[in-house]
C-alpha cells in the first residue's frame, strides 16, 4: 500500500494514528474511470471511497431525463456518507466525475470504527454537515446564478478535490452536472477561453490556465465552500 497517496485524502489524514492504523490494512486502491458509475440510487452503501485524485458527483435524476449534481466529493471526503451513516439506500447516482485513485473499505469496517472511536464518528458527522451545506448551496446557485461564474466555480472546486489542473470531461457531461443544454455551457467555455481563464479545445478536456482569472469570474458561491 502506499500510505502517501492514502494519506492525500484530506479526511483520512485528519484521523488520529490510532484510528489511521485501524482502517489501513481494510484498504484497498482503484482507479476509477470517467463517467464510471460507483452506485445507483436505491443501491446500499456496502464500500466507502476515499478519493485522492478522484472527483465523484453525486446525480439527481428526474423522470423527464433531465439531471443535476447535488453535490460532489473528491479528497476532503469520501463518498455515501449519509447513506451509510443512516444505514440508507443511497438517494443519488454517485459517478466519477473525474478519473483518478479512490481507496476503497467496507462500510462495515468503517461503522465498526465509528462505534468504537467517538472522534472519528465526529468526523463523520462534521464531513456530512458539509455536505449538507454544500448541496443546499448548489441548489440556492442553480436558482440565481448564470451559467459562466456557475462552470469558473465548478472547475476551481474540481482542481481543489482532485489536485489536477486538466481534466477529461465533456461539454455533454458539464451540461448534465448543471443542469442546462450542451449550447450553454458550450458559450460559457468559449467566454471562460476568451478571458484566458481555461485553454485546450480537443474533445472531452479542459486545462485550467489562470486560476486568478477564474477565481474572479466565479460566482460567490466558491468563496462560500
Amino acid at each position: 500500500m502506499t500510505e502517501t497517496n492514502l494519506i492525500n485524502n484530506w479526511l483520512f489524514a485528519a484521523m488520529s494514528e490510532v484510528d489511521q492504523d485501524t482502517l489501513r490494512p481494510a484498504m484497498t486502491r482503484h482507479e476509477v474511470a470517467h463517467a464510471e458509475v460507483l452506485f445507483h440510487a436505491g443501491d446500499v452503501v456496502d464500500v466507502i471511497h476515499f478519493p485522492v485524485s478522484a472527483q465523484i458527483a453525486n446525480i439527481m435524476r428526474f423522470d423527464t431525463g433531465e439531471s443535476l449534481a447535488v453535490s460532489s466529493v473528491g479528497r476532503e471526503g469520501v463518498t455515501g456518507l449519509a447513506a451509510f451513516m443512516a444505514v440508507e439506500p443511497l438517494g443519488w447516482d454517485a459517478i466519477a466525475q473525474v478519473s483518478g485513485v479512490v481507496w476503497s473499505v467496507s462500510a462495515r469496517a468503517v461503522r465498526a470504527l465509528a462505534l468504537s472511536s467517538p472522534e472519528f464518528a465526529t468526523q463523520l458527522l462534521r464531513a456530512t454537515h458539509a455536505n449538507q451545506v454544500e448541496a443546499h448551496n448548489l441548489a440556492i446557485c442553480a436558482t440565481f446564478h448564470l451559467i459562466m461564474p456557475r462552470v469558473a466555480r465548478w472547475l476551481l472546486t474540481l482542481q481543489e478535490r482532485t489536485g489536477q489542473t486538466s481534466f477529461m470531461i465533456t461539454q455533454e457531461d458539464l451540461a448534465n452536472l448543471l443542469g442546462v443544454q450542451r449550447t450553454t455551457i458550450n458559450a460559457a467555455m468559449i467566454a471562460l477561453r476568451t478571458a484566458g481563464g481555461v485553454s485546450g479545445k480537443s474533445r472531452g478536456r479542459i486545462t485550467i490556465k489562470d486560476r486568478a482569472i477564474l477565481k474572479r469570474l466565479a460566482c460567490s458561491c466558491h468563496r462560500a465552500h
